[in-house]
């Protein structure tokens, strides 16, 4: 009789674990995100992305405006006013995102340019090979 007392009492307890378990527990709901936050967050990765591309320095004009404007919306942030540092954030991942696509551009078109370069160099290089060949050719068949 002990020993059924005993396995009841742990296949009891092993239920009531296998309830109480964190990987039976439903999973947390996510935080709801503050709209100022996920606008603060955007406009960083929109920084970072057009650092990534130097837009600071291909786009400096866009990339100086999104620089102003997120110094506004941390200004506007401190004062406690929530809107106007949205709107700001909203308008600086804007203006990083537009040096993200003008330096990228400018970056490809510089790319493309500098593979052009050496293809050049290379059949440049190759007519001078040629013509050298050429030149102690005629040298060499001139002297016999």
């Amino acid at each position: 009789m002990k020993v059924t007392s005993f396995v009841r009492f742990a296949l009891a307890l092993t239920a009531v674990l296998l309830a109480t378990s964190c990987a039976s527990a439903p999973p947390k709901a996510a935080e709801p995100v503050d709209p100022l936050t996920a606008s603060r967050e955007a406009s960083e990765q929109a920084r970072a992305k057009a650092l990534e591309v130097r837009a600071d320095v291909a786009a400096k004009e866009a990339f100086d405006g999104g620089e102003a404007s997120f110094a506004s919306a941390k200004a506007l942030e401190a004062e406690a006013d929530s809107a106007g540092a949205q709107s700001a954030y909203d308008g600086a991942a804007v203006l990083f995102n537009q040096a993200f696509e003008v330096a990228s551009v400018k970056r490809q078109a510089a790319i493309d340019a500098m593979n052009k370069a050496e293809e050049e160099r290379l059949v440049s290089e190759e007519v001078l090979t040629k013509a050298e060949q050429e030149q102690n050719g005629e040298d060499t068949s001139g002297e016999e």
